[in-house]
C-alpha cells in the first residue's frame, strides 16, 4: 500500500502544481492511471495474510499429536517419550504467485521456550515449519522433530521448508552439534546451520552462545526477501532487540520448495530424551514485515505460586502426614531397589548408546509374544512382529532362546556391531531388553520378510529380474560397507538368503550379526 500512497501523492502534486500547465497535467494523468492500475493488479494477484498472537487460544491454531493450548501458550510436547506435536495457523497461506513462480517476501517473529527434564539435556527439538498439509499422519517423532519421516527425508515432493532448533546431535543428518539452528529444505540434513547464538552490534562483533534448552524464553526472527531470494534467521533472549547481524543469512530459491498455498506453524518432538517445547507468542506476515510482538504480554511458562504451593502449607501437610509418608517411603524404596536390581544398566549399553526397553514394553508390543505375531524361527530363537504403544512404530523383536547357542557373548557381539552401524542395506538395531537371562533385540520391521521365503517358500510373489538385480546390488552394498566403509572391518560370516530381509520397496538389508567378527 506504500506504493499506492506514493502514486496518489504524485498524482495530487501534479494536479495542484501551479507552475505546470493544464496540458502537462493532462499528459501525466494517463501515466498515473497506468501505474495505479499496475499496482492494483499486482496487489490483487497476491493475497496477504498477517496476524499477531501475543498469547493463544484454541481458535488461533490447528493442533495435532500431543500439542495443546496450555493457558495462553502452545505446548507442542510434554515429558512423554517418543511423541510429537504440531500447531499451525488454521488457514492456508498464499505464499507464491502461480503466474510468475515468485515466492512472496514473508516475515515472522516468535518467542519459544525449550525446558528439559531436570538432570537431562532435553530433546529432541522443534521447528518453524511451512508444509502443504496439516496432516501429521505418518510423521515421525524423535530426531525427525515432527517434520518428516524416514521415507520422506530428502524428497523434493515434500514441499517442506523449516527452521530447526535442534538439541540432540545426529551424525546421520550431518549435524554440527546438539545446540544449533538450521535451515531445512525437504530434508533433515540442513541446507545451512550454525550454533545457536547472536552477534553483538559493536564494531568488533562477537557471538554470544544461547543454550536452547535453558528453559528461558528466546525470540526468533525469520525474514525472506522474495525478489533477492535472501533468507535471514536470527535469535536472541527476549530482553535483546533483533540482532543487526543475522545468525544465518543465505541466498536460497524457495520457488521450487513451497507450493502456491502452504500452512505455517510449528512442530516439536521427543525421543528417548524428552523435553517440553512451547511457543509463547507469534507474529507473521506473508507479504511484508511481521508486526512487533508485545513482550509485556508474554504468557508465563511457570504458573504463579498459590498458597497451596507455599512453604507454610507444605510444612503443615508434612507434619500432618509424617507417619504415612515414612511408611510409604519405605515401601517405595524397597520397590525401587528391586526394580534397580532387575533393570541394571550395563556398561556396554552406555558405550554403544542403545536404548534399553523394559521387558513389559516388548510384551505389550508383541501381544505377549502371541503366535499370530510370529515372523520366523531360527537356531537362536524366534522373531515376532510388534507395535510400540507410545509411538505406534512397527518393529521386529528377536527373542533369543535360553538354550540356544547364542549366549550373552554373542548377544553383546551383535549389539556391539549393529548398534553402531548405519547403512541403508543393513537392518537397523533400535534397542534391546534383558530379563532373567533372556535376551531380546528390537529391529526395524521388514514387511516383505526374508529372501529365502520368496525364493524357496510358498510365497505368491514372483521376483522380477530387475528386483533380483536390485536385491543382489543391495547385498553387495551392505557387504562393501562392512568390509571397507566403516571405521573397522566387519566379517558377517553368515550370509545366506534367510539373513537377507526385504523392506516395503524390496530393498535388501543384511541381518543377524550374531556370528560377525571385527578384524
Amino acid at each position: 500500500m506504500s506504493h499506492l500512497n506514493l502514486f496518489l501523492d504524485i498524482g495530487l502534486a501534479l494536479s495542484l502544481k501551479n507552475s505546470l500547465s493544464m496540458k502537462l497535467s493532462l499528459l501525466a494523468l494517463p501515466i498515473w492511471c497506468l501505474s495505479l492500475s499496475a499496482i492494483l493488479i499486482q496487489a490483487s494477484l497476491t493475497e496477504s495474510t498477517s496476524f499477531v498472537f501475543n498469547g493463544f487460544d484454541s481458535r488461533n491454531v490447528s493442533l495435532s499429536g500431543i500439542a495443546e493450548v496450555d493457558g495462553r501458550l502452545v505446548r507442542l510436547t510434554n515429558t512423554s517419550a517418543e511423541q510429537l506435536g504440531r500447531a499451525f495457523y488454521p488457514d492456508p497461506i498464499h505464499i507464491k504467485d502461480a503466474s510468475t513462480n515468485v515466492v512472496s517476501s514473508f516475515s515472522s517473529t516468535f518467542v519459544f521456550c525449550i525446558t528439559p527434564v531436570p538432570g537431562t539435556m532435553g530433546g529432541h527439538g522443534m521447528a518453524f515449519l511451512m508444509s502443504p498439509t496439516l496432516d501429521s499422519w505418518g510423521i515421525s517423532s524423535s530426531r525427525y522433530l515432527g517434520m518428516l519421516n524416514a521415507s520422506q527425508n530428502g524428497n523434493t515432493s515434500n514441499h517442506v521448508f523449516a527452521i530447526e532448533f535442534d538439541t540432540v546431535k545426529d551424525p546421520e543428518f550431518e549435524e554440527i552439534n546438539g545446540n544449533h539452528v538450521g535451515i531445512n529444505l525437504n530434508s533433515m540434513i540442513s541446507f545451512n546451520s550454525s550454533e545457536a547464538g547472536y552477534w553483538s552490534p559493536s564494531a568488533n562483533a562477537s557471538k554470544t552462545v544461547i543454550i536452547l534448552t535453558s528453559g528461558e524464553p528466546i525470540q526468533a526472527w525469520v525474514d525472506y526477501d522474495g525478489q533477492r531470494q535472501q533468507l535471514n534467521v536470527s535469535i536472541a533472549p527476549t530482553e535483546h532487540p533483533q540482532p543487526f547481524i543475522p545468525l544465518l543469512s543465505v541466498i536460497v530459491d524457495l520457488s521450487n520448495v513451497l507450493k502456491e498455498y502452504t500452512y505455517v506453524g510449528f512442530s516439536g518432538s521427543t525421543g528417548n530424551i524428552v523435553g517440553t517445547h512451547r511457543v509463547l507468542s507469534w507474529s507473521f506476515n506473508s507479504n511484508g514485515v511481521a508486526k512487533s510482538l508485545d513482550l509485556s504480554k508474554l504468557p508465563s511458562v511457570f504458573p504463579k505460586t498459590s498458597f497451596l504451593a507455599t512453604t507454610r502449607f507444605k510444612v503443615l501437610v508434612s507434619f500432618a502426614v509424617l507417619v504415612p509418608i515414612l511408611t510409604l517411603g519405605s515401601l517405595l524404596g524397597l520397590l525401587l531397589y528391586k526394580r534397580s536390581q532387575r533393570e541394571i544398566v550395563e556398561s556396554w549399553e552406555l558405550e554403544f548408546g542403545l536404548h534399553r526397553y523394559s521387558y513389559k514394553e516388548l510384551v505389550l508390543a508383541t501381544r505377549n509374544f502371541h503366535e499370530k505375531e510370529l515372523l520366523g524361527v531360527g537356531g537362536f530363537g524366534r522373531v515376532y512382529r510388534g507395535v510400540l504403544h507410545k509411538s505406534s512404530l512397527e518393529v521386529a523383536v528377536k527373542r533369543l532362546s535360553r538354550d540356544s547357542n547364542q549366549g550373552e557373548r554373542e548377544f553383546i557381539a551383535e549389539m556391539a556391531s549393529t548398534g553402531r552401524l548405519r547403512h541403508q542395506n543393513l537392518v537397523q538395531l533400535l534397542g534391546w531388553s534383558r530379563r532373567k537371562g533372556e535376551f531380546l533385540l528390537m529391529y526395524d520391521f521388514m514387511p516383505n520378510g526374508s529372501l529365502d521365503k520368496l525364493l524357496f517358500g510358498k510365497s505368491t510373489i514372483v521376483l522380477r529380474w530387475e528386483q533380483r538385480k536390485k536385491i543382489v546390488e543391495g547385498i553387495a552394498s551392505g557387504m562393501l560397507y562392512l568390509h571397507e566403509g566403516w571405521e573397522q572391518q566387519i566379517l558377517h560370516r553368515d550370509i545366506k538368503a534367510s539373513n537377507v530381509l526385504l523392506d516395503a520397496d524390496m530393498n535388501a538389508k543384511l541381518s543377524d550379526f550374531g556370528l560377525c567378527k571385527a578384524i
